[in-house]
């Protein structure tokens, strides 16, 4: 039998099996990141604000897609999340203690302006004190404008099909640049786009779950009844799956109680490894069943 290669690896002075492709790190050597180099965490607002239906705002994409039967597994949502619009201050908190040097996180369009209409001035508000919050925490703010929660209504009118779609974003895009911007120098405009279209509007397994018809398929249609709660009971007919579907999708977030809200995340977003108490936690989702 061969014996197999040795080569004196070129950073210390002992043989080890095999050519490495790359010089590994030493276990006692330093490892420098670039000046300006800058660790941070990042954060969808569907994945973690919760308050999903106060001070104005109004249903996401995500809001109805998670309510469609079998869409979602096990029926997760973004009503509580990890509760961030109410404890924003404790999270920047804990950024600051694990030593962050910036924060990317997206502003929700349906908080900001709701239904796709106007300004709504308590969702921009929340967002500069979240800015303001991160300065004084020496934290660098880094905005994304969309990470994938197009207003329902919007949907309702063709979504990312309409070529209207785009002049809103823009006004939208506009509004939140003009509230931050003397404060942010950081900006992402949209986030993983291929998810948001092919995900979303081809194979239909992320909201709105917009997949083409097939020939011979009945056309999608979206129905939705009001309740007492302002959260509309949706069902879209075509694209409702059971848990075990090989389409289920995995949401954002789980509606738990505040001491026990763990959050996951659409696949493959980024997610943020705070947290303001040891009882709750954001946890990556299992990804989508292939």
């Amino acid at each position: 039998m061969t014996p197999r290669p040795t080569t004196t690896h070129p950073l210390t002075s002992s043989a080890v099996p095999g050519v490495p492709l790359t010089a590994a790190t030493p276990h006692d050597a330093t490892v420098r990141m670039p000046d300006g180099f800058l660790w941070g965490a990042a954060t969808a607002a569907y994945q973690i604000e919760g308050a999903a239906h106060e001070d104005g705002r109004t249903d996401s994409i995500w809001d109805a897609f998670a309510r469609v039967p079998g869409a979602v597994v096990d029926a997760e949502d973004g009503e509580v999340a990890c509760d961030h619009y109410h404890r924003y201050a404790d999270d920047v908190a804990l950024m600051a203690g694990l030593g962050l040097g910036t924060y990317r996180f997206s502003t929700s369009w349906s908080r900001v302006r709701p239904d796709g209409g106007p300004v709504n001035p308590k969702g921009l508000d929340f967002y500069s004190r979240l800015v303001d919050e991160l300065l004084d925490h020496e934290i660098l703010p880094w905005v994304t404008l969309y990470h994938w929660d197009l207003p329902q209504a919007l949907e309702d009118h063709g979504g990312w099909t309409n070529r209207d779609t785009a002049y809103r974003f823009a006004e939208y895009a506009a509004d939140v640049h003009d509230a931050l911007g003397d404060r942010v120098g950081v900006w992402t405009t949209l986030n993983e786009p291929w998810c948001s279209s092919f995900l979303s509007y081809t194979a239909g397994a992320h909201a709105p779950g917009a997949a083409p018809a097939r020939p011979g398929s009945p056309p999608r249609t979206t129905s939705c009844s009001a309740t007492g709660s302002r959260r509309p009971s949706c069902a879209v007919g075509r694209r409702a799956r059971t848990s075990g579907s090989r389409s289920t999708s995995r949401s954002p977030t789980r509606s738990t109680r505040r001491t026990s809200a763990t959050a996951t995340r659409p696949a493959g977003s980024t997610r943020s490894s705070t947290g303001s108490s040891s009882t709750r936690s954001c946890a990556a989702p299992t990804p989508p069943t292939s």
